[in-house]
């Protein structure tokens, strides 16, 4: 009965959720993409009995790269099974332990088969995430000093940090733009590629390369332009306390010729020969490229990582690069590929006999909403195989002595990587996750987001100022023919002022928060796509972080410098750090200080995303930042009522003890405050 009531009051909700302006928008809408959308019609049917009244209808979850929702049937199924048996500690030798080892198994052999993985060639490592995920692999893959690692500069801070590994057996690393890796699989004559890249593999000393993608070097382009001397960015005041670094910046002096000098910054051929570089299936000698040349000798072992989807403005890349990776091995080296599936499963289907990838990781709570704490990283079983295994512990050890330096690891593959007891109760959960997905289809998943995507990439241009200016600067492959297969439904942006000023991105994300919209601010663990999009350099990332002296309550903006055409008159050092847009001299070159954000905005629809929330975004951003010049956010009782701008705000009623909007977006800005005063700016 009680459910049955909750689905009435959510459908209520839904009904009054989307006033006239939103129900006509909705129906031009759904005459164009109504044939992708919403399963079939049965969108608001499922939102009410699954989400319901979880979410007060005055807010928007769009942060489905973050988590995505779980249905209440998950729950309630999984609580279910839990009252009908009894599941013990898989480790040992009962009935409640035999059951719980059946049911963990069955879901291996279910999870496999959703990804279209064969039994017979891959098994799948229960991880705590898809973070951990890459943490087992980066400590078991077998690198030695003739190994390589080449990561897309795209790919999540979790990936990057497996190059510490390649670092300690002196193995070569670096990040590679998407240009770069499309020239080495074409294998264009004349290429200049990248060390890490190289034919031979014989990188040599380390050398700089800061090229990005070609529409990341048009956006940072376009960031350096806005802020140059009769730029469309006027800049505002210095903020206190960024003196010091403005000062520091002009010591240091041109950020290209600090490359040449300095020895820090991204590199794609450092190589790294104080680390033991044993053990593994790869060459003995230790010296680069000779891996498989003696008769019998297995060849090294490289690792090529990409995301399917990267995580920070939903770029995708081309999955045909795992074959075609795979493709540049030869006898004496082999090129292993890692498919971080992180962000890209949520919404896209990924097929392991069409797409072989030799890794894979996830996270398992991005994809089903619930439940957290569960990861996987499918591997093939002769790379499970081949794998060094380190620490060990728990049910990832067969046999070990206290007194003798001597332990005998598991026999089976994927067991020697699950240290300790499994949370298989949280496994246990994952079926009723798949049976979602099994009901919707994953293909009606990706053709759902898709159309809100479409749509709301449609409307943007209509968010301008009254000077004809765009109100948004939007990262990604969003435009064109063929975006549904180079683009998920993912949209980083920046807000604009009239005159091209960037806002604050910490304090649009207040503002938003108060608003009702679930959304993430910041870099989101990615700082090759971020800082690329907002044209910052590595190196001043570095000395902007070593100047904060461990204090980022206040890490939003960096004071950097760039060279200007047109020569001022210089100032001295005080008079460029007490006045934005100075321009100042180094070694006779005119540059001028420009203040650049560290963050942005990114929202990201999914399975459950409805049009209400587009449009609900859509006309939130058109009323509150139209003309705006005041980069200051003050609560007032509108933000609370987005009736005004057609959404309405009928499901008050039904969300009751919720109480009133703009009571609920009082409590929400105020959380946010304190948030941000305890922890800083967010996470990455």
């Amino acid at each position: 009965m009680l459910g049955h009531l909750l689905c009435l009051l959510g459908l209520l909700g839904a009904a009054t959720a989307c006033g006239e302006p939103c129900q006509a928008a909705k129906a031009v809408f759904l005459s164009r993409w109504g044939d992708a959308y919403g399963y079939g019609g049965r969108i608001d049917e499922i939102w009410a009995k699954e989400i319901g009244t979880r979410l007060p209808p005055d807010e928007h979850y769009i942060d489905f790269t973050g988590s995505s929702l779980y249905w209440n049937s998950q729950v309630e199924g999984a609580m279910r099974e839990l009252q009908t048996a009894v599941f013990g500690n898989p480790h040992s030798s009962n009935p409640s332990s035999l059951r719980t080892e059946a049911r963990v198994e069955e879901l291996r052999r279910r999870v496999l088969d959703f990804f279209g993985a064969d039994p017979s060639i891959y098994d799948i490592v229960w991880t705590r995430s898809g973070t951990g995920a890459l943490h087992i692999l980066g400590e078991t893959f077998p690198f030695t000093p003739g190994s390589r690692f080449a990561y897309l500069d795209s790919n999540h801070n979790s990936v990057l940090g497996i190059r510490e590994y390649a670092k300690l057996a002196g193995a070569e690393h670096g990040a590679v733009s998407e240009a770069e890796v499309e020239a080495w699989l074409a294998g264009e004559p004349g290429a200049s590629l990248p060390p890490i890249l190289q034919e031979d593999g014989k990188a040599g000393h380390p050398k700089r390369h800061h090229s990005k993608r070609p529409r990341l070097e048009a956006a940072a382009a376009d960031a350096a332009a806005a802020a140059a001397p009769g730029g469309r960015r006027q800049l505002a005041a210095q903020p206190a306390g960024q003196q010091g670094l403005a000062l520091a910046l002009e010591e240091l002096g041109d950020p290209l010729d600090l490359e040449q000098a300095s020895g820090t910054g991204r590199q794609h051929g450092r190589k790294h020969h104080s680390g033991s570089g044993g053990g593994g299936s790869g060459g003995s000698s230790g010296e680069p490229g000779e891996g498989g040349d003696k008769p019998g000798e297995a060849p090294v072992l490289n690792l090529f990582a990409f995301p399917g989807m990267d995580n920070f403005g939903g770029v995708m890349y081309p999955l045909r690069w795992v074959r075609a990776v795979q493709a540049k091995s030869t006898r004496r080296q082999r090129w292993k590929v890692l498919l971080d599936a992180a962000a890209f499963v949520p919404s896209h289907p990924l097929n392991l006999t069409e797409t072989p990838a030799d890794f894979v990781d996830m996270s398992m709570y991005k994809l089903f909403g619930y439940p957290t704490g569960v990861g996987a990283l499918i591997a093939r079983h002769e790379d499970i195989a081949a794998a060094r295994k380190l620490y060990w512990g728990g049910g990832s050890v067969f046999l070990a002595t206290s007194h003798l330096d001597w332990r005998l690891l598991r026999p089976c593959g994927a067991e020697r990587f699950e240290d300790g007891t499994l949370p298989f109760l949280n496994i246990l959960g994952l079926s009723y996750g798949l049976d979602v997905y099994n009901e919707l289809g994953w293909a009606n998943i990706e053709r759902h987001t898709n159309a809100i995507r479409e749509w709301l990439y449609s409307q943007l241009p209509q968010l301008r100022h009254s000077n004809g200016a765009p109100m948004l600067r939007v990262l990604g492959n969003h435009s064109g023919p063929d975006s549904s297969w180079k683009q998920g439904a993912t949209f980083n942006f920046q807000i604009l002022k009239p005159n091209g000023e960037v806002f604050s991105y910490r304090r649009a994300g207040t503002a938003m928060v108060a608003a009702g919209f679930h959304m993430r601010t910041g870099c989101t663990c990615n700082p090759g796509a971020c800082y690329a999009f907002l044209g910052v350099r590595d190196e001043e990332v570095q000395t902007a972080a070593q100047l904060a002296q461990g204090n980022f309550s206040e890490w939003e903006w960096v004071w950097v410098r760039r060279k200007v055409d047109t020569p001022h008159a210089i100032p001295t050092a005080e008079e460029a750090a007490a006045h934005a847009g100075s321009v100042v001299a180094n070694e006779g070159k005119h540059h001028q200080l420009v203040k650049l954000p560290l963050g942005s905005l990114r929202l990201s629809f999914g399975y459950m995303s409805r049009f209400e929330d587009a449009w609900a975004l859509l006309n939130w951003l058109k009323q509150h930042y139209t003309d705006r010049t005041v980069d200051d956010y003050v609560f007032t009782a509108a933000d609370g009522d987005s009736s005004s701008s057609g959404s309405g705000n009928g499901g008050d009623d039904a969300a009751g003890a919720a109480g009133t909007a703009a009571g609920r977006t009082q409590r929400r800005a105020e959380h946010v405050r304190r948030v941000i005063e305890l922890q800083g700016p967010g996470w990455c």
